[in-house]
């Protein structure tokens, strides 16, 4: 019986540090490249994340309630867990592209500086 605890958690494990890989590496990956192409950020544009985070609400509800599995195991949308979730999401990234913004402003008003020197 332990055994068989020990492999569910074990599995459990495996999903959850694929699926972090999944998410967080085309992240990075896109990132990076708007940073390496000089891409200029607006902190207005933030509002888009907020857009994209209701679209993938409905698609999420809508690929809960027609599969027989949920996509996300956080996100069964049986509870206001999931409303919490959802919002704790879309504040942790909207944070985070504003972060982003002042620091690639930052940087961008740097390197201006020196050139102008």
């Amino acid at each position: 019986m332990f055994e068989k605890e020990y492999q569910k958690k074990k599995n459990d494990n495996v999903r959850l540090a694929l699926a972090i890989a999944h998410h967080l590496i085309p992240v990075l990956v896109v990132n990076l490249d708007l940073v390496l192409s000089q891409f200029k950020f607006k902190k207005s544009d933030f509002v888009y994340i907020f857009i994209f985070g209701i679209l993938f609400c409905i698609n999420n509800f809508a690929q809960t309630k027609l599969m027989t599995r949920d996509p996300y195991d956080f996100l069964t949308w049986e509870s206001y867990d999931s409303l919490y979730v959802v919002f704790g999401l879309a504040i942790t990234f909207g944070l985070f592209y504003l972060v982003l913004c002042c620091i690639l402003d930052k940087l961008t008003t740097t390197e201006e500086k020196e050139k102008a020197a």
